[in-house]
């Protein structure tokens, strides 16, 4: 068996993913609040992790949109990139957008 590693950084500035999951519960905003700076970002997580374990498959997951960003990932150290949230937005809008995104 073969082990990756999915470096999933911190996506959006000062948490912002966590405070708008939240937003409708006071107790999930104030806990999401405490989180707001915690973390690294994608990229610079990517380059040090590939620094240190050069051999390991990595995949870069976090705050992903396309393919201009996979390409940096990839120039960055990482073996292949995931993204999900231009698929998931789509698809909120309907099952035919999510389809052809």
């Amino acid at each position: 068996m073969s082990a990756a590693i999915d470096v999933a950084g911190a996506a959006a500035p000062r948490g912002r993913w966590s405070r708008d999951a939240a937003a409708d519960d006071a107790s999930r905003e104030r806990v999401a609040e405490a989180f707001a700076d915690w973390g690294y970002a994608t990229p610079r997580a990517t380059a040090a992790i590939r620094e240190a374990l050069p051999q390991v498959p990595l995949v870069a997951s976090g705050g992903i949109r396309d393919g201009v960003q996979i390409a940096k990932a990839i120039a960055l150290g990482a073996d292949l990139a995931g993204l999900a949230l231009p698929f998931l937005r789509a698809a909120e809008e309907s099952e035919a957008a999510g389809r052809d995104a």
